[in-house]
């Protein structure tokens, strides 16, 4: 690049020393064309490459550095706001989550941040899907979720009175008895 620049220089000192006129009409008018290689590498063609290798373009202003702003993040106020078997209207929030950790059911909508909400009057039921293993939140009316209980209830003292040992087989509940 030096060598270039050396040899720009050469050819047009005449043209300048001669002129009264300013300096880049006079280089302009310079008659250096041509690639000239320094190190194998092709410097360009005429004044304007051999000017624009000599000058650079330095920042107009002092790099960004750190700053100590920014952590502040308001809190947003997630998790469950009805809890199960209590009473809600339409409208009332029963969950803030993001992502889908619990998933609508009956009688429940989602928002687009995945909020679900009540539809309908009732009561909140928690349940779980056997197959996939999803939780899912429901709203039944108040008679379902006391039919509900019944039968949570009844399969509950069952399932006690069998893990428990305690069957005997007069006492066998229809719903475990064999054909």
């Amino acid at each position: 690049m030096l060598r270039c620049f050396s040899r720009l220089q050469a050819t047009c000192s005449s043209a300048i020393s001669t002129s009264s006129r300013s300096v880049m009409p006079t280089l302009a008018s310079c008659p250096v064309s041509g690639t000239d290689s320094v190190g194998g590498v092709g410097v360009g063609t005429g004044l304007g490459s051999a000017l624009s290798s000599v000058l650079k373009r330095w920042a107009t202003s002092k790099a960004g550095g750190t700053t100590k702003n920014g952590r502040k993040a308001q809190p947003k106020y997630l998790g469950l706001k009805k809890s199960d078997n209590q009473k809600v209207l339409p409208g009332h929030i029963i969950i803030r989550q993001r992502g889908t950790e619990f998933h609508p059911g009956r009688g429940v909508g989602i928002g687009r941040d995945h909020t679900i909400y009540a539809l309908v009057p009732g009561v909140v039921r928690f349940t779980r899907s056997h197959i996939t293993e999803k939780r899912y939140i429901n709203v039944v009316s108040q008679k379902e979720h006391d039919e509900l209980a019944g039968i949570i209830a009844r399969d509950r003292a069952r399932r006690n009175i069998k893990w428990q040992g305690m069957l005997r087989a007069g006492d066998q509940p229809e719903l475990y008895t064999t054909v």
